[in-house]
């Protein structure tokens, strides 16, 4: 039995903003993977320096799709030594990309 798209999309809105329900809907089935993603995706928040900036990288060449469902970005990052001056390039990356429908964008560095 197939369920109708708008009870998929009310399900999703339903489920707010927390990542880890988002990401069990994700999973659910197909229907419920292209809007669990556009919620999850929506906004992109980046702080501090570890593996998650490579990791989204990886994620969104993998998913070109995904690059239309961000709608902001947010990035604070601290530059407190030559390391993660080096890991800057993963979040440089990121922002090379062609986010066709970004509304939103702050970057601050200490």
């Amino acid at each position: 039995m197939e369920i109708p798209q708008d009870i998929i999309d009310h399900v999703i809105a339903a489920v707010g903003h927390d990542e880890h329900l988002l990401k069990q809907c994700a999973l659910v089935s197909s229907s419920f993977l292209r809007p669990s993603r556009k919620k999850l995706f929506s906004q992109i928040i980046l702080s501090g320096w570890d593996e998650t900036s490579q990791r989204l990288h990886q994620v969104l060449i993998q998913n070109p799709v995904i690059w239309t469902f961000v709608r902001s970005i947010a990035i604070t990052q601290y530059l407190e030594d030559e390391t993660s001056k080096c890991q800057l390039n993963s979040t440089l990356a990121i922002l090379q990309l062609p986010f066709c429908c970004l509304e939103r964008f702050s970057i601050g560095l200490q």
